[in-house]
């Protein structure tokens, strides 16, 4: 034995030593040098019972079960040298013994550590899952109270939106009664008030009737004087054109704040004289300027307002009365709303006559009609029965100067509503690229249409004559 023992080769012993680990430990010298078998790789060998089906399981049981190397029994097959194979092996195990133990315990610990990470993280996975679970369901049962306070309250919204929409409609229905009432007022209120002007003008007409004298000192007509008429017919007039005008022309407000224009150009000129003075609008601006003016009228009723309210107005032919005033005596002369109501040829001897009676310097306003405008037909020219003709800007500017009258000037007011004008166009492409020519056109026809709806023609008389052309 102990020649055996001398003929010993320690590298043919370590080698044989590996072969026979071989089996046991399943990977290769090479593989247990480089690195662990992965996660799940174990041999076909028996594993240790209570790995289950979980290749985690599988792998830590494996791992548990080598983790003793040095207790791994000795063996051998040979018949001649075995007894000293196994010494040899005992002797090796018994020498690398305290090399192994710290690998051993290593690898125990290793084990035990990994065993109870797994734990721990099942029971966190366990855990997670319970959690979500938990979340899942307080998420549901959120959900299903969300919706149904949402349903909730979308019930009641649409209940209350019903209820708005409801009391919408009767607001609505409240709101017509009562525009519809406003209007039967402002209706009735008109009505009303015209009754009343009409009783006061015929009160009035009733009073010069029952005044004493065969004439009136106000009263001027041409001669022969007309038979004077009795008290009734005095009382009722043929046509009620004071209340026309009450009517149609618009207030007396209305009318004052639209020939306030006028007065800068009479301005330290007196005496004025107001043809067709109407209702005294222009009379009153007059005497609130401090301008000494007399009007006069052929309307009766007319002329009883106007006295009763101060002014010195008389009751006569216009162009009668102006043949009675001196040679350039006056001035200045204003007419407003009065030639249209007369035929050319007394227009264009009104305005010579205005011319003779003036002042030199005088100034002569008379306020129409604008024709340029074809709305002023339909809206005021043929709306009055005892309009006669109207006088476009053009002819009237000749008139003044073929009269004498310089500095003449046009002055055009009282423009159609604009929301009523076509629009023009900003950057369309009508007619090619030229909006320039589609905006001329709209101007013409807003121009045609929706001009102004009045105008005054305004002249001077030169300080000294010239002779007419």
């Amino acid at each position: 034995m102990g020649a055996d023992y001398e003929q010993l080769d320690a590298k043919r012993i370590i080698e044989k030593i590996r072969e026979s680990l071989k089996p046991r430990l399943h990977f290769t010298p090479t593989q247990a040098s480089a690195s662990p078998p992965p996660v799940g790789s174990v041999s076909s060998q028996p594993l240790p019972p209570g790995a289950g089906n979980d290749p985690l399981a599988q792998d830590l049981s494996f791992l548990h079960a080598g983790s003793g190397i040095y207790h791994i029994p000795v063996r051998t097959h040979r018949k001649v040298l075995g007894s000293t194979v196994v010494f040899a092996k005992k002797l090796l195990r018994r020498l690398l013994t305290p090399v192994l133990e710290p690998q051993v315990a290593y690898n125990a610990v290793k084990t035990r550590v990994v065993q109870t990470l797994k734990n721990q993280v099942k029971s966190l996975l366990q855990a997670h899952t319970a959690s979500i679970a938990t979340l899942e369901a307080e998420l549901d049962r959120r959900t299903i109270a969300f919706q149904a306070e949402l349903d909730r309250r979308t019930i009641a919204f649409q209940a209350e939106l019903e209820s708005l929409q409801g009391h919408q409609r009767d607001y609505a229905a409240i709101l017509d009664m009562v525009t519809t009432q406003m209007h039967d007022l402002q209706r009735h209120r008109d009505i009303t008030r015209e009754q009343i002007a009409r009783a006061e003008r015929k009160l009035r007409r009733i009073l010069y009737a029952l005044s004493s004298g065969p004439r009136r000192e106000h009263e001027l007509r041409p001669e022969p004087e007309p038979k004077r008429r009795d008290a009734e017919s005095v009382t009722e007039p043929e046509f009620d054109y004071a209340g026309f005008e009450e009517r149609f022309r618009g207030s007396e407000a209305e009318i004052k704040e639209r020939q306030r224009r006028h007065l800068q150009y009479l301005e330290g000129k007196e005496p004025i004289l107001d043809l067709g003075c109407g209702r005294g609008e222009f009379l009153e601006l007059l005497r609130e300027a401090g301008i000494k003016a007399r009007g006069v009228d052929l309307s009766l009723d007319m002329v009883l307002l106007c006295q009763e309210k101060g002014l010195d107005v008389a009751q006569g032919d216009a162009f009668f009365y102006l043949n009675g005033v001196s040679d350039a005596s006056l001035g200045g002369i204003f007419s407003g709303a009065f030639i249209e109501h007369f035929p050319p040829k007394e227009i264009i001897r009104l305005t010579q006559l205005c011319y003779q009676k003036l002042q030199p310097e005088g100034v002569l306003i008379f306020e129409t009609l604008n024709p340029a405008c074809l709305t002023v037909f339909v809206r005021s020219f043929f709306l009055d029965l005892s309009h006669v003709w109207p006088f476009h800007p053009g002819s009237m500017k000749y008139l003044f100067e073929t009269s004498g009258f310089t500095d003449i000037k046009l002055d055009f007011f009282s423009p159609v509503d604009p929301g009523l004008q076509l629009p023009s166009m900003r950057n369309g492409n009508l007619f090619g690229n030229d909006t320039d020519l589609y905006n001329r056109a709209v101007e013409l026809v807003n121009d045609l249409l929706f001009g102004y709806q009045d105008y005054a023609i305004i002249g001077r008389k030169a300080l000294v004559a010239a002779q007419a052309p």
